[in-house]
């Protein structure tokens, strides 16, 4: 009887079907104007949508996204970063590093990746310089940050016999590079001194026996540089030939194989430019204070302090670049002398030893100003050790 009861108010619960499509459906709820507008972005919404424009080349208004996120939040990377890339893209580096440093503003720490990135694209810009070797040294340092196009780029002109393509890659330690250099070094067919220079800085097993086939040979030059670059190449091998060779007739000779012995830590070798270092001739403790340079104990660092007031300006910048590890400033003060000279030659010196200050001190920030450089040198010099030193 329950049973019966309950379909009956069930069905009559249920309106005829007619009746139903006449009803009129509940009002929505009210909406304030306010909420039908598009939602304000966050800075992670805006670095997004940068990406997306810069990832189809609009430059300008991926720009205008990372600087609202950046008004939103200073300090996001993801904002600075879309900022830099964009950019270097529309401007070029000077446009991006001047972005980097606005936002870098009074912070006394660099930000290494964002540099690092500034860097490789002013060395992009110098691979396309009509100087050959400012090219094959832009190229040289993004091949060595590894970089394959750049490495490519070399290999085709070092087939085509590009020399200055062929010495980057050596430098860099390109086996076929170094084997090239060998090559024209045993034909006699480029200049010694040069090559060993560029050989020493690879410390290749190669190049280290190519050098020591050279202090047989007749001319002393020779024999007394290919000495000094088996000392730079820490070519311990060779103590006994180098030993020899302090018995050389030849003044030149002797002395170099001996500071070249002091490199390698060589007690005879290490009494010798001690000895030198006590003579009258400012350039010559200049050498000895180079050949002990791995050592720089307290009377070392006094040596190279007094010769940074040499009469001789070839002298002062050589202390410059010794003494930069301990006294920085004191390097760069000398360093900034030269800057403004009229003897170019001078002024080509200093700007060597403007980047080669900085490295040794591992300064970010003096190397990062030397990226605004007119001199092409300096600013591919400080380009590639800012890559040395955030690698």
């Amino acid at each position: 009887m329950i049973r019966s009861v309950m379909a009956c108010v069930a069905l009559l619960a249920i309106p005829p079907v007619g009746t139903r499509a006449q009803q009129v459906p509940p009002a929505p709820p009210s909406i304030p104007p306010a909420a039908l507008q598009p939602p304000v972005l966050d800075e992670v919404s805006l670095v997004a949508q940068g990406w997306l424009l810069l990832s189809q080349g609009s430059a300008v208004p991926a720009a205008a996204r990372a600087r609202d996120a950046l008004q939103r939040a200073p300090s996001y990377g993801g904002a600075v970063t879309l900022l830099i890339e964009a950019e270097l893209l529309r401007g070029g580096t000077g446009s991006g590093l001047a972005e980097y440093e606005r936002w870098l503003g009074a912070r006394t720490l660099e930000e290494p990746l964002l540099l690092r990135r500034i860097a490789r694209a002013a060395l992009r810009e110098d691979a396309k310089s009509a100087d050959a070797a400012v090219k094959a040294a832009a190229l040289g340092a993004l091949a060595e940050d590894g970089d394959t196009a750049a490495a490519e780029e070399l290999s085709k002109a070092m087939k085509a016999g590009d020399p200055a393509a062929t010495r980057a890659l050596a430098q860099n330690g390109n086996a076929a590079a170094v084997r090239a250099l060998i090559d024209k070094l045993n034909a006699g067919s480029t200049d010694p001194l040069g090559t060993f220079d560029v050989l020493a800085h690879t410390r290749s097993r190669q190049a280290i026996s190519a050098v020591r086939e050279r202090l047989r040979d007749r001319r002393p030059e020779v024999r007394g540089s290919a000495a000094e670059a088996l000392g730079k190449m820490d070519a311990k091998d060779a103590a006994e030939e180098l030993r020899a060779l302090t018995k050389d007739e030849n003044g030149f000779v002797s002395g170099r194989a001996a500071l070249a012995l002091a490199r390698l830590g060589d007690s005879d070798g290490l009494a010798y430019a001690q000895e030198l270092a006590r003579g009258t001739s400012a350039p010559g403790r200049l050498i000895a204070a180079d050949a002990m340079s791995a050592n720089p104990n307290p009377a070392w660092v006094e040596l190279v302090r007094g010769l940074t007031s040499a009469s001789e300006p070839e002298v002062r910048l050589g202390a410059a670049r010794l003494i930069a590890p301990v006294d920085p400033a004191l390097a760069e003060s000398v360093v900034s002398s030269f800057q403004n000279s009229e003897n170019p030659a001078l002024r080509d010196l200093a700007a060597d030893t403007t980047v080669a200050v900085a490295r040794r001190s591992r300064d970010l920030r003096r190397l990062r100003a030397l990226l605004h450089s007119p001199n092409p040198s300096e600013r591919v010099g400080a380009a590639t050790e800012i890559l040395a030193l955030t690698r």
